[in-house]
């Protein structure tokens, strides 16, 4: 449960925040951001998956839901998807304002 506690401060709810926001500019470039987070999955999944099924690493049951897919938690799938989807959102927002100031 830890697991999903920090990833809710550090990224959900900024995230939220963010999107609330700027909703509509951030919505523009939708696509963007999907193809950001599919990128993100295609290739942050496997090397979790080899890293935790080789022994490099593993993640605490007692720290999640206890509820895994292809060898991960369900909350790796939540942090490989809102921690890029908050730097693309942060990186779109900063130069749509950066724009903004030079005009």
């Amino acid at each position: 449960m830890e697991y999903i506690f920090w990833l809710l401060v550090s990224s959900g709810i900024p995230l939220i925040l963010i999107w609330v926001m700027y909703f509509n500019l951030l919505w523009r470039y939708r696509l963007t951001l999907i193809l950001v987070v599919l990128l993100a999955l295609f290739i942050h999944v496997p090397w979790d998956i080899y890293a935790v099924n080789s022994g490099l690493w593993s993640f605490p049951s007692n720290k999640n839901f206890g509820i895994n897919v292809l060898s991960l938690p369900f909350e790796e799938y939540l942090y490989t998807t809102f921690i890029p989807l908050l730097g693309a959102s942060i990186t779109l927002v900063a130069k749509y304002k950066l724009q903004k100031r030079k005009n």
